[in-house]
């Protein structure tokens, strides 16, 4: 049976709604390889006939990313859609303007937290609002004349459904996108493999990784392109994205590791970094609380419960960090902010920043008589 021809409207909300994951905005930033939201996207496709798509956003500085982002991947008529407020109105306006009568709609509202946008003017006799009661997040808006079945969408199903309300819901979607996407083993010919590392399980090995002696890589995982994995790392249930720099005696789980990444030994868990971050040697992460409780994170100057009782830290991009320093769970850094090395972080630190720890160094005379 011919599947109707369906026009998909993509909401790209204001990246500063999910600091500090918004110097590329995280719905550029790559995710086994490509920008996350081609993840959403791809699956939409895989159960629609979409003869359209209409990106509406309200910040035209990653027009172009997108676009290029779009080439050669994606077969359908592409349109952008610029407004200065991405209110419910002026959403609802857009589609109605644009659509084609003969075409169902199915408008995908991702990457917009329910609390930003303006219901106070929402028509039920136009489109449906189904929203996640637990993290208050628009999901579809839907024609209701012409009700799309969407049955096969869901949270079990895939990722591309659970939106997120704060920076740190990427870590649910990232683990639940390489848990479903990474199934089988697959290097590329081009990956230069030590015959003293082991790769455990369901990793994409990605074109001229080089994975150094006793390094560990324990599915699911991602290595991408032109990655160099050190000697004795272990990483696990991560995604590594291209040109990253994974150095000795370092561990990686359950994180995210944005383009360009620069790590020496330590540890990373439950953690994302933006693209370009560099972190010292003996840098590490806390990631569990003490008491084994959900971690709390910091947010609008106040302290909220994230769900998680792993999370350790989100920094944002060109952000410098120097030897032997370490976060607090939790913890978000800003972009193109520099930490001095002995520098535990227990609190937010905004954009530009420098931050040190003050050290007190004490010289004495020895004596041995």
């Amino acid at each position: 049976m011919e599947r109707e021809p369906v026009e998909l409207y993509m909401v790209l909300g204001n990246e500063h709604f999910f600091w500090p994951l918004d110097a590329p905005p995280v719905y550029l930033m790559d995710l086994l390889g490509k920008p996350y939201f081609m993840h959403s996207l791809e699956y939409l496709m895989s159960l629609f006939f979409i003869k359209k798509i209409v990106f509406i956003y309200a910040n035209d500085n990653w027009n172009s990313s997108i676009r290029k982002a779009l080439e050669g991947r994606v077969y359908a008529d592409i349109s952008f859609e610029f407004t200065n407020s991405l209110s419910f109105d002026n959403i609802v306006s857009i589609i109605m303007s644009l659509r084609d009568e003969r075409n169902k709609i199915l408008s995908y509202s991702a990457y917009i937290p329910l609390h930003l946008l303006d219901v106070s003017i929402f028509k039920k006799n136009h489109f449906i609002l189904s929203e996640d009661s637990d993290k208050k997040v628009a999901h579809l808006f839907l024609c209701a004349e012409e009700k799309i079945d969407i049955s096969n969408i869901s949270h079990s199903n895939h990722m591309s459904t659970f939106l997120p309300s704060y920076p740190w819901d990427f870590l649910k979607i990232l683990k639940d996108t390489i848990k479903k996407k990474i199934t089988s083993a697959r290097i590329k010919e081009t990956a230069k493999i030590s015959n003293f590392a082991k790769v455990i399980g369901p990793c994409w090995i990605d074109e001229n990784v080089k994975i150094y002696e006793n390094a560990i890589i324990k599915g699911p995982a991602y290595i991408g392109k032109n990655t160099i994995i050190g000697n004795n790392v272990l990483v696990r249930e991560s995604s590594i994205e291209k040109n990253s720099i994974i150095g000795a005696n370092m561990e990686v789980a359950r994180s995210w590791l944005g383009i360009r990444s620069e790590t020496h030994s330590g540890y990373i868990g439950d953690s994302i970094f933006a693209n370009k971050v560099h972190v010292g040697a003996g840098f590490i992460t806390g990631n569990v609380r003490l008491d084994r409780r959900i971690v709390k994170a910091k947010w609008k100057n106040k302290k909220i419960g994230t769900g998680l009782k792993k999370f350790g830290t989100i920094i944002g991009s060109n952000t410098e960090i120097g030897i032997h320093s370490g976060t607090m769970p939790g913890v978000l850094i800003g972009k193109s902010v520099k930490v001095g090395p002995g520098t535990l972080i227990f609190d937010n630190v905004p954009d530009n920043i420098t931050i040190y720890a003050k050290q007190q160094i004490i010289t004495k005379n020895s004596s041995f008589s």
